[in-house]
């Protein structure tokens, strides 16, 4: 890199980083339930030696999250002070900083092999500041959640197997910190996992086409296959190195494998309402419907109300509905009883329920009768339509989540157009956009050359799978394909770097 590419990279990296510790300070997020627990998981380690989600004695041990995030957190405490969640913020700032520069030394190592080194950088250049620019992962610094540390491992997971499919003499080494580093990121959040079968998945159908071209050669296709072993070798062990301690820990505590943490954060023995779940599946396709029927369950009652149309197909099937809801909220005597018992009653509040609705194993029976049955008659909207639908509002989502303008853009009816509010979320939907179209671009670029289709397989691999599975659950949220933007700042780079490059003949 030229000397004035290295004075540019340094002055992308300050603002980025600057970007990033504005907004820790000025527009910190605490999500109740998520950030109480890390919390209290990194705090019962530090004072207690105990893994454990609780507040007060006996700090019972548990496994409902995996421990990546919490370890770091203890790390954090241990330095600057339990809680001091002003320094994890600051920290999570210089590491979605560093994840920049990974995004950007992506870009470098998918630049077709035939490009100058002028161009090359550009693309080095264009991806940093594309990715330092990105308010939607940025944002997740100013929380006390595990996305940001994510961010960073995943990234920097890719970006080791892009190096090991760049070595054609092996490279190992290369593949065991790919799978490290994706142990790791899995250990902080377990979805990480879909980012090491793409790496894992792109080597081996790599080695099955070398092994079908050579295959006229003599020993070339054994040759191609004992490689593609040794490499899956390397990968594996390194990931399940790191997956072990907490694996045998929870055998040794709870006589259980499990290596990640369970799907529905469910202790041994808990009830975990699947025939609801399966319901709430048959129909969701938005996240503003996330809270009041899936993480609000238990805290309030659920509202026929607020139930969406393509949630019943018919009269009789919403009263079913209506008759299941009220079989499961609390009885009106019951919660205002149990008000007054905990001496927290007030006029204020009056006759409203506090309790929340309570899924029942009877109930939850029906609701699985209801989501056959919607199944059954209607396969392609649940097995295609919805996913479909799903995918598109996860992604073209506005990706505001945890900021003081949070909201989605549609319907435009209940915007206020003459608030501040809006034009950041025209702003950050713009950013998605973009993101999207020249991501586009950059594999558009990368598929003319037959030197990195490499980089599309691994591309198709990282996107595909991981907006399939998310399209499919009860909980389709948007952050969680936010993982997958720093990907797309690596491609943006290569089409700035493309287009730039014709225009200023810069080859």
């Amino acid at each position: 890199m030229t000397r004035t590419g290295r004075v540019l990279a340094i002055l992308i990296l300050g603002a980025a980083l600057a970007f990033r510790l504005w907004w820790a300070i000025v527009l910190p997020s605490d999500v109740p339930g998520d950030t109480v627990l890390y919390e209290n998981f990194a705090a019962n380690l530090l004072h207690h030696g105990v893994y454990s989600g609780e507040d007060a004695h006996p700090y019972s041990p548990s496994y409902i999250r995996t421990p990546g995030y919490p370890l770091f957190l203890a790390g954090v405490y241990s330095l600057f002070g339990t809680r001091n969640d002003a320094a994890v913020r600051a920290v999570q700032a210089l590491i979605d900083t560093a994840t920049c520069l990974l995004a950007a030394l992506l870009a470098l190592a998918w630049c077709p092999p035939g490009w100058s080194n002028g161009r090359k950088q550009l693309a080095f250049l264009s991806a940093l500041a594309v990715a330092s620019a990105c308010p939607m992962v940025a944002l997740y610094v100013g929380t006390v959640l595990s996305e940001t540390l994510t961010f960073f491992l995943g990234t920097f997971c890719i970006l080791a197997a892009s190096y090991a499919l760049k070595e054609n003499g092996g490279a190992l080494a290369w593949w065991a910190a790919c799978g490290a580093l994706g142990g790791l990121a899995t250990m902080v959040r377990p979805d990480s996992g879909l980012l090491l079968g793409a790496a894992g998945g792109t080597m081996a159908l790599l080695a099955l086409w070398e092994a079908w071209k050579n295959r006229q050669e003599d020993g070339a296709v054994m040759r191609s296959l004992k490689s593609a072993l040794a490499k899956g070798a390397a990968l594996s062990l390194a990931f399940a190195a790191v997956l072990a301690p907490w694996t045998i820990r929870n055998a040794v505590v709870f006589r259980a494998f499990m290596p990640l943490s369970p799907v529905h954060a469910n202790m041994p023995g808990e009830f975990v309402p699947q025939g609801y779940y399966s319901w709430v599946r048959s129909w969701i396709t938005d996240q503003r419907y996330i809270d009041p029927f899936l993480w609000e369950l238990g805290t309030l009652p659920l509202d026929i109300s607020q139930l969406p149309a393509q949630a019943c197909d018919s009269t009789q099937e919403r009263q079913r509905v209506a008759a299941l809801f009220k079989s499961v909220n609390p009885e009106q005597g019951q919660a205002q009883s149990s008000q007054e018992s905990s001496g927290s009653g007030d006029e204020e509040q009056g006759d409203e329920p506090l309790a929340g609705a309570e899924i029942t194993p009877q109930a939850d029976a029906e609701f699985m009768k209801l989501a056959e049955e919607r199944r059954r008659s209607h396969p392609f909207r649940t097995f295609l339509l919805l996913p479909a639908t799903r995918a598109v509002t996860m992604w073209f989502d506005t990706h505001s989540l945890y900021t003081p303008f949070e909201d989605e853009l549609l319907p435009f009816s209940h915007l206020d157009w003459q608030s501040l509010d809006t034009l950041w979320l025209l702003l950050f939907m713009g950013l998605v956009w973009f993101h999207t179209v020249f991501g586009w671009l950059g594999a558009g670029v990368l598929f003319k050359e037959h030197e990195s289709w490499q980089w599309l397989l691994l591309l198709l691999l990282l996107f595909a799978p991981r907006v399939i599975f998310f399209s499919t659950i009860e909980n389709p949220e948007p952050r969680y394909l936010v993982e997958l933007f720093p990907f797309t700042s690596s491609l943006a780079g290569i089409a700035v770097a493309f287009v730039l490059g014709h225009r200023t003949h810069c080859y």
